[in-house]
Order: structure tokens, then C-alpha cells, then sequence
């Protein structure tokens, strides 16, 4: 793939926590979102080496698995919530998060499947 996802991604093996995340997935380019139980809804930052985009078609494939819309889905990694105002900053940014998403809530996947198929 040519150029940068335009999704958000962070460096693979730099999620530290290990927390699972139960949800639908919401492609809605350039935004990534996962609505739980509860309907809250997170941005996801997917893995940079192991993910891609595909655009036209709204589908993403995370180590060998794509996933479409509204797909129900089982995430391990580490969140935060509830960040009003607050800058996303880390160090192992990839590609930042669009102006455009929501990043109120946010999972960095380390590890995704789908719940059912």
C-alpha cells in the first residue's frame, strides 16, 4: 500500500496493558469507532505493521483478518475515557487521529477478532 493509512496507528508492541474492549465496529473513514454494551463509542488505533485501509470498499484487515462495517467485535488492548479537552499525546503515535474523530474515548488494539460470523 502506497502513502500512509489514513486511519489512526500506533507502533506495534507498544500497548502495555491488556484490557478486552466488546463492541461494533463503525468504519467511517477516517474515523475508526468501536460501540460497546453500554453505547459508548471509542476510536480505535490499530497496529501500523500489521493493518490496512481499504477505502472505496470500507474494510479493514488487522494481522490477516478483515473486518467490515457494523461487524461485532472482540478487542484486546488498553483504552482511556471521558478525555474532554484533553490532548491525545504519546509517544508511539503513528498517524495521528483526523481532526475530524472523536477522540473523547479511545482503545489501542493489540489484538482483534470478530465475535461472530
Amino acid at each position: 500500500m502506497a502513502g500512509p493509512l489514513p486511519i489512526a496507528t500506533y507502533e506495534d508492541g507498544t500497548v502495555d496493558e491488556m484490557a478486552e474492549l466488546i463492541g461494533i465496529l463503525d468504519l467511517a473513514e477516517p474515523c475508526i469507532y468501536v460501540t460497546d454494551s453500554t453505547n459508548r463509542r471509542y476510536l480505535l488505533i490499530v497496529p501500523n505493521d500489521t493493518s490496512s485501509w481499504q477505502s472505496g470498499e470500507l474494510e479493514l484487515t488487522i494481522m490477516s483478518t478483515t473486518f467490515s462495517n457494523s461487524d461485532e467485535v472482540s478487542i484486546s488492548g488498553s483504552g482511556d475515557e471521558d478525555r474532554l479537552d484533553v490532548p491525545l499525546v504519546r509517544s508511539n503515535i503513528k498517524v495521528s487521529p483526523s481532526d475530524a474523530c472523536d477522540t473523547t474515548n479511545i482503545w489501542f488494539a493489540n489484538g482483534i477478532g470478530k465475535t461472530r460470523t
